[in-house]
């Protein structure tokens, strides 16, 4: 496919946090910066979004990104959004997931250090 322009939904629920929201705000503005890519970003209801990402396509979700509310808006506003691939920024995805999926995990520490994160739902969701 020579010359297509491939639709990114980028996850940025958590683009006004530290650490994933820097990572946030860099990943959608080189990605906007390519010829080859459009992205579109997926923002909180709840939450400024940095002006930065003002400048992009923007589709706002309800939910806590941690709750299965904030999973099944994301999946709601995918369907809307019909992109190519979805790339979520930290763990937290939608469900059902219904376009190609990538995801970036910031930090494993929950998952291999005992003790850090001694809920067992919690561990249980960040697993999936």
């Amino acid at each position: 496919m020579t010359g297509a322009i491939v639709r990114v939904a980028l996850d940025c629920r958590m683009a006004a946090w530290s650490g994933v929201g820097r990572y946030s705000v860099g990943l959608a503005r080189a990605l906007g910066a390519r010829d080859d890519i459009e992205p579109v970003l997926v923002v909180s209801a709840h939450e400024v979004v940095p002006e930065e990402l003002g400048a992009f396509p923007q589709h706002r979700v309800a939910g806590s990104p941690f709750t299965p509310a904030g999973a099944l808006s994301f999946s709601a506003a995918l369907r809307r959004i019909r992109p190519d691939i979805t790339h979520c920024l930290h763990f937290p995805t939608p469900f059902p997931a219904p376009h190609p999926l990538v995801v970036t995990m910031h930090d494993l520490t929950p998952l291999l250090v005992d003790g850090v994160m001694p809920s067992q739902m919690r561990r249980a969701v960040y697993t999936r």
